[in-house]
């Protein structure tokens, strides 16, 4: 009988969060966070050189994006890596994160490996930075792909936590800000050396990320 109480209330409290979501994103926020200033962004990070990539309007107009960056950087030794950032100052129904477990199957890549990654970001206080790894493949093609979400003043992994805080945020502050930042790079060769240059260029643009998201504030 206990069991059964007890998994009735699990039931209870996920309707509830599942109710107050809906009911939270489907409102204006009236409390908005200025556009992030992700102009700021360097085109030089270390040895890495950025173009632009503009998105075509049709994908700019189905993501719905307030704010957004897509570069291809090459370094010296004709490296790519790939910086999406996707910002919304209000995420409600039909308009959110799009994550990357959706977008590149739905391009017709295939998740064939998963995992977290953790990035030092400073030696004196041992700060990390912990973000998703996914490795897709098309044929014979792969792409390694590191992210992570912003919601608010917090960097997390998990898009599950991510709604949760989403909720919270917008019933205490109401605010559904949120971003994507995406650092993608096709899998030639070893993948510890991929991922030894996607960490490094992430550890080089992670202040300008902080600036331009918080300005003083921590992302």
């Amino acid at each position: 009988m206990a069991i059964v109480q007890k998994r009735y209330w699990i039931v209870f409290g996920f309707l509830i969060v599942a109710i107050a979501y809906q009911h939270v994103l489907s409102r204006e926020s009236c409390l908005l966070s200025e556009h992030a200033e992700l102009q700021g962004i360097p085109y030089q990070v270390g040895s890495w050189r950025g173009a632009d990539q503009p998105m075509e309007q049709p994908i700019l107009d189905m993501l719905g994006l307030d704010a957004y960056i897509q570069r291809k950087y090459v370094d010296d030794d004709n490296r790519i890596l790939w910086l999406y950032v996707g910002y919304y100052r209000n995420q409600r129904q039909g308009k959110g994160i799009h994550s990357p477990k959706h977008c590149y199957p739905g391009a017709g890549w295939s998740l064939v490996g998963k995992g977290i990654e953790s990035i030092p970001l400073d030696a004196g206080n041992h700060e990390s930075l912990r973000v998703n790894r996914l490795i897709f493949q098309k044929d014979e093609a792969k792409q390694v792909v590191l992210y992570w979400l912003q919601s608010g003043d917090r960097i997390m992994h998990s898009e599950y936590t991510q709604r949760i805080y989403l909720v919270l945020d917008a019933i205490r502050f109401n605010r559904t800000d949120g971003a994507l930042v995406k650092i993608s790079t096709p899998l030639i060769g070893d993948l510890s050396e991929v991922l030894e240059y996607q960490k490094g260029f992430i550890k080089h643009i992670y202040p300008s990320l902080q600036r331009s998201f918080s300005g003083d504030r921590r992302l």
